[in-house]
C-alpha cells in the first residue's frame, strides 16, 4: 500500500514538472523581438549643416543657402538670382545697377529736403534705403542724394528751389552744388582711411 501511495506521489510531481517546463519553453506572441546588442550598423543620414563656408569670387551666381565667409553675402537681384557681394571688394555691376535704381527712386518722392510738411517722412524714406542697402550687402554706404531745396543762404533768399547733392553718409552730410564737387568731397572723406575699400558710393538721381 505504501509503494502504491509513493507511486502515484511520483507521477504527480513529474506531471508538474512537465507542465512547467511546456509553459517557459512556448512561443509568446505578446513578448517583442529582442534588439540585438551593441552599436546600430544603420547608415547615419549626411548631416548638412556643418559644410564649410567657402571664399567665392564677387559676382557669382549661387544658391542663397551657399555658406559664405564671413565678409560676403548673397545678394538678391530683382531677377530673382543671388549674387556673392564682398563687403571688401568693390560691387559687381548688376548690385550697383540695383541699388542705384532704388535709390534713385527713393529720392524722386522723397528728394525735397525744403518742404517743411514732408521733411520728417522724406528724411525716413531716404534713411531706410540706405540702411537696406547696408543690410544687404555688408558694405559701408555713401549715398549721394541728388535732392532739391535750399542749400545756400542764396538760394532761401531767392525762394528758388534749386538740385543739390546731399552727401549722406559723409560726416557732417554736406550739402554740395555740384557732382564734381560732391566727388571730390567724398574722395577726401575716404583718403587715408584704413576701411576705404568697405564703402560703396551710391548716386542717387532724380
Amino acid at each position: 500500500m505504501k509503494n502504491i501511495k509513493n507511486t502515484a506521489i511520483t507521477a504527480v510531481l513529474g506531471f508538474a514538472l512537465v507542465a512547467t517546463l511546456a509553459a517557459c519553453t512556448a512561443p509568446n506572441d505578446n513578448v517583442a523581438d529582442p534588439k540585438p546588442s551593441g552599436t546600430s550598423t544603420s547608415t547615419p543620414a549626411p548631416d548638412n549643416t556643418s559644410k564649410p563656408a567657402m571664399d567665392i569670387p564677387v559676382g557669382t551666381v549661387v544658391d542663397p543657402s551657399t555658406p559664405l565667409v564671413d565678409t560676403q553675402k548673397a545678394y538678391a537681384l530683382p531677377d530673382g538670382t543671388y549674387v556673392v557681394v564682398d563687403k571688401t571688394q568693390p560691387l559687381p555691376e548688376s548690385v550697383v545697377n540695383d541699388v542705384t535704381a532704388k535709390s534713385s527712386a527713393t529720392v524722386a518722392v522723397h528728394g525735397d529736403g525744403a518742404e517743411p510738411s514732408t521733411l520728417n517722412d522724406n528724411a525716413k524714406a531716404r534713411a531706410e534705403q540706405k540702411s537696406a542697402i547696408q543690410s544687404t550687402t555688408g558694405k559701408k554706404v555713401i549715398v549721394a542724394w541728388d535732392m532739391v531745396g535750399f542749400p545756400t543762404r542764396e538760394a532761401s533768399d531767392s525762394g528758388v528751389k534749386v538740385h543739390f547733392w546731399m552727401l549722406d553718409g559723409v560726416t557732417g552730410s554736406p550739402l554740395l552744388s555740384s557732382r564734381a564737387e560732391a566727388e571730390a568731397k567724398i574722395a577726401e572723406y575716404l583718403a587715408g582711411r584704413t576701411d576705404a575699400a568697405e564703402f560703396s558710393v551710391v548716386w542717387a538721381t532724380q
